[in-house]
């Protein structure tokens, strides 16, 4: 099986913010593992970027700080995504369908309404549980991923990212931006 590329789907509002504004809309990944939206919100004071899957959306949260070019939020992306999915006892789907999939990446326009919905639907939970609580980004991740959502049949994101199979969905057509990540950066230790 060749090397398919991960597509990352920005906001404007984060697109702008890491100076990746002139990107295009692209089709759906074919494996749905390697399709992903990103987006900036802020509450109170702090500034968040969540990133959510495309097809489950099972999220990841981090701030904003240190975030100024694609690089540094990729960077940060796969690092917090790589610990989420061990945490989660998913380190498998990383090694195996993410991380060799990260050496060419698409920068995409997020464009499909249902998903940004959801995940505005995901954004205002996260406030709410910042209201209540001091709670870490990477913490907020997991209470996110737990909560039901009638757009992928009443299943949590969690659920719903663990059932996918990897050769669902359309090819992508590599319509918009693609960025060569370095060499050494999919290196799985």
């Amino acid at each position: 099986m060749g090397e398919k590329n991960m597509i990352i789907r920005f906001s404007k509002m984060l697109s702008d913010k890491i100076h990746e504004s002139d990107l295009s809309v692209v089709s759906s990944a074919e494996n749905p593992y390697l399709d992903w939206h990103a987006h900036i919100f802020r509450h109170r004071r702090a500034q968040y970027i969540m990133v959510s899957n495309s097809k489950s959306l099972f999220s990841i949260f981090m701030h904003v700080a240190g975030v100024t070019n694609f690089q540094r939020f990729f960077e940060r992306m796969r690092d917090i995504l790589r610990d989420t999915l061990h945490d989660i006892g998913a380190d498998l789907i990383y090694q195996r369908i993410i991380a060799p999939n990260t050496g060419s990446i698409l920068l995409a326009k997020a464009q499909d309404k249902r998903i940004i919905s959801s995940m505005n639907d995901h954004i205002g939970f996260a406030k709410a549980i910042l209201d209540d609580e001091e709670i870490s980004p990477y913490d907020l991740s997991f209470r996110i991923n737990e909560n039901i959502l009638t757009i992928i049949k009443y299943a949590t994101p969690k659920e719903a990212f663990l059932g996918m199979d990897a050769e669902m969905g359309k090819d992508a057509k590599p319509e918009s931006k693609l960025v060569q990540q370095p060499e050494n950066k999919n290196v799985i230790n």
